[in-house]
């Protein structure tokens, strides 16, 4: 049965009051969304009568810095839909509103990595949201904000607490100061989601972190233990319930042609100044194929709209490890990492590296002719697949871009995997393959390898990489050790290799007092 805004309700059951939300038959938190057919204005007040009828989520703990004891600040989280968006509404009670800290303005920059690549807070009070909505446990979308309204989004991927920052979401998110705290509203239409067909009601994964910055407090509705716990531990986040009849297009299909007409004027050494015309057609392409399958295509693609990188001063004999910012690359892109991204320093060893194609070595653009893209889930399985063409160009031959990834769910939060990519031109063409896992024998130990091969080009003979680590994480003790070896031959047409022909074991450890 449905519940629309405008049904008499007591008094009591308008009262927010403080008490644990109602835990599923499984031991996890659930909160039911409620669906409205009244306007939402966003402007981070939550003063809509759906808001105060919706039943929130509460009942939040400290991960830091006294894990398992009640949040020291009251936290509220609803969360309403209409026919086109999902709303969540947060109520973040502090009772010294003026020491609230919030600097922040920019986009994505609520949560930084690490050294270590991994995801934390920076140094503003913030909230975070996220949604796994194909509930499979281990992938989901995040959304946080601070209380200056900032916006940050990314993607999650198998659990990794690297997150995926530069996929960008279409959404909407207001934050306001109060009288008791601060409070935000989240706008993000269903059109920006994946998530399953059907009009029966369907269960989301769902989790939120509140930071309170003063007090070094993380707090969260569920996942809050230190060592089996995170916001990026999807398999131990709660559910969101009631969602019904959810939008869907028949054909879920967005194309964005573009054009591009301009003209250089240039004096020559005779002092003839003769005009040179440029012209340039493309477009983008996206459709879901079935609900957790996208396919994008690209035609003669317009990266001049691509943010700038920042500029870095190299002075190592190192490659630069940069992020990928091309829109045709960034949609789940985790899918296709194979190796290991490394502690305190590039990648030791990536098989495939999106920015190898269309961009030259000393950064130049190498025109691409067209592409597609298969990604997403299908059951237990999670798939990839890649084929793009460039054009000759600063002495590079056209090139054709191939890659193929799948994965197989393991447990709860695991899985094995392979991986295939192809660079081939009409002079000679390069293959490489390998075989990767990420195993969780207890829900604090996770145990992760690779080992692939390399084919022989060039001057190079065919030669191997591999890698096996463990990471051990409770309450107080965390402890991290792996070897990897990289052959002397090992680089990969695709990939990302920082250097060759090393061997190395090591380990951190950490006891919290």
């Amino acid at each position: 049965m449905r519940t629309e805004c405008g049904v008499v309700r007591t008094a009591a059951a308008l009262t927010l009051a403080l008490v644990p939300a109602a835990a599923t038959a499984v031991g996890e938190p659930s909160v039911r969304a409620l669906q409205v057919a009244e306007e939402i204005q966003v402007d981070g007040l939550l003063d809509e009568p759906g808001w105060s009828m919706a039943e929130p989520a509460r009942g939040f703990r400290q991960r830091e810095p006294r894990e398992g004891e009640p949040a020291s600040e009251p936290t509220e989280v609803a969360v309403l839909y209409d026919s086109e968006t999902l709303y969540v509404g947060v109520r973040a009670v502090d009772r010294e509103p003026e020491r609230i800290i919030a600097r922040i303005l920019t986009r994505d920059r609520i949560i930084r990595s690490g050294l270590d690549n991994r995801a934390r807070f920076a140094g503003d009070d913030a909230v975070a949201i996220v949604l796994d909505t194909f509930h499979d446990r281990r992938n989901a979308f995040i959304f946080a904000t601070n209380p200056n309204g900032a916006e940050y989004d990314g993607l999650i991927t198998d659990e990794s607490p690297s997150y995926n920052t530069e996929w960008r979401g279409v959404w909407e998110v207001a934050a306001r100061r109060t009288d008791d705290g601060w409070s935000a509203e989240f706008a993000i239409p269903f059109r920006s989601l994946r998530y399953p067909a059907g009009s029966d009601e369907q269960a989301w994964g769902f989790n939120v972190e509140r930071v309170i910055r003063r007090r070094n407090e993380q707090t969260l509705w569920s996942a809050w233990t230190r060592g089996e716990g995170g916001l990026h531990r999807i398999s131990q986040a709660g559910d969101l319930v009631g969602l019904r009849d959810l939008p869907r297009s028949r054909l879920n299909l967005e194309v964005k042609p573009y054009g591009l007409v301009g003209v250089a004027r240039e004096r020559q050494d005779d002092g003839t100044v003769p005009t040179e015309r440029n012209t340039s057609l493309g477009l983008d392409a996206k459709w879901e194929v079935r609900p957790g399958i996208v396919l994008d295509g690209t035609l003669n693609p317009d990266f001049a709209q691509v943010e700038a990188d920042e500029e870095i001063v190299n002075l190592t004999r190192f490659d630069l490890f940069l992020p990928e910012r091309r829109e045709f690359f960034l949609e789940n892109a985790g899918i296709f990492e194979f190796g290991v991204r490394g502690l305190f320093g590039p990648p030791p060893f990536l098989m495939f590296f999106s920015r190898r194609i269309g961009i030259s070595e000393d950064d130049g653009e190498i025109p691409v002719l067209g592409g597609v893209r298969l990604s997403g889930r299908a059951g237990r399985q999670t798939v990839g697949l890649l084929s793009v063409l460039t054009d000759a160009a600063d002495e590079e031959p056209r090139t054709n871009f191939a890659a193929l990834r799948i994965k197989r769910d393991v447990g709860s939060s695991g899985y094995v995997g392979g991986m295939l990519t192809d660079r081939r031109h009409q002079e000679d063409s390069e293959t490489d393959g390998g075989v990767d896992f990420s195993l969780w024998p207890t829900p604090r130990l996770n145990v992760t390898g690779f080992a692939a091969l390399t084919s022989a080009y060039g001057d190079r003979e065919q030669d191997k990489a591999y890698r096996l680590g463990a990471e051990y994480r409770s309450d107080r003790i965390w402890a991290q050790g792996q070897h990897i070896l990289v052959g002397p031959d090992a680089e990969t047409g695709m990939g990302f290799v920082t250097r060759t022909d090393i061997r190395s074991t090591d380990g951190l450890g950490q006891y919290t007092f």
